[in-house]
Order: structure tokens, then C-alpha cells, then sequence
């Protein structure tokens, strides 16, 4: 039960980090880029701790969402 809990928390970690990174990248502005990339490390420093793997960039702008939950 704790690892399906563990391994939840670790899934909705990621799809957040997608979801910064993809508007990091694909925002206009310099402000909201910013406050993206610095979300985006947040969730890495959370995911290294939950001991789950950060995706990768490629990961992040194909599955991450603009504007999505974790994006700001």
C-alpha cells in the first residue's frame, strides 16, 4: 500500500515537471520562463529525493502540457 502511495506521489511529481518544462520552453515571456524553469527544479530536487527518475527533456515537450498542473 505505502508503495502504490510512494509510487503515485512519483507519477503526479513528473507529469509537473513535464508540464513546467513544456511551457518553460514554450513561453513568451521572460518572467513566466523564469518562474517555470524555477518550478521545473522543484519538482527535479522532489523527485531525487522521492528517489523517482526526472524525464527528460524530449519526455517533457511530448508529454508535458502548457500551462498544465505544475506549470505557472
Amino acid at each position: 500500500m505505502m508503495a502504490e502511495r510512494t509510487q503515485l506521489a512519483v507519477d503526479k511529481l513528473q507529469q509537473k515537471y513535464r508540464n513546467a518544462i513544456a511551457t518553460y520552453y514554450s513561453c513568451g515571456g521572460h518572467n513566466k520562463a523564469r518562474m517555470n524553469k524555477h518550478a521545473a527544479e522543484r519538482y527535479k530536487d522532489a523527485l531525487i529525493v522521492a528517489g523517482g527518475s526526472v524525464p527528460a527533456k524530449e519526455d517533457c515537450l511530448a508529454r508535458g502540457v502548457f500551462n498544465g498542473d505544475g506549470g505557472v
